[in-house]
């Protein structure tokens, strides 16, 4: 299989894991794949910030505004006061929503407990290494 075949099926195989995921654990009915993206950004995001997010996802501000109180509304995010300047909100996973995202978490260890038995650690380093490359690769710096 070629390194496009193999990353497309990757991809593919992914996304509809994750969309599984969605509709087998414990968030409410209704949830859309961009709510989804906007969780999935904040949970892996230090200091999330609505302007943070808008710039990570290229948006305006007030469209991510009004995801974010969507999300809000929903109970799955909420914004946290800085408590340095009370002026900026972070963004969070709502306790009972992140301890989901922990169960993603043991999956991702189970994951690897199989891949150890197949491959060795150096084969598992560099495919974590050249993983990241891929996932860091950024297609719009290309036009800049």
């Amino acid at each position: 299989m070629s390194f496009i075949a193999a990353w497309n099926y990757f991809y593919c195989r992914t996304s509809l894991n994750e969309l599984r995921w969605m509709h087998r654990e414990e968030f409410p009915a209704g949830l859309s794949y961009h709510d989804m993206l906007y969780m999935n950004i904040i949970a892996i995001t230090p200091d999330c910030t609505v302007s943070g997010l808008a710039e990570m996802l290229g948006v305006s501000t007030p469209g991510v505004t009004e995801k974010v109180n969507g999300l809000v509304r929903k109970g799955l995010v909420e914004k946290v006061r800085d408590s340095v300047d009370r002026r900026v909100f972070r963004l969070c996973l709502k306790p009972e929503i992140a301890a989901v995202y922990e169960s993603w978490g043991r999956f991702s260890g189970e994951m690897e407990t199989q891949l150890l038995q197949k491959y060795s650690k150096n084969d598992l380093a560099l495919f974590t290494r050249i993983l990241k490359d891929a996932a860091d690769y950024d297609r719009t710096s290309e036009a800049k």
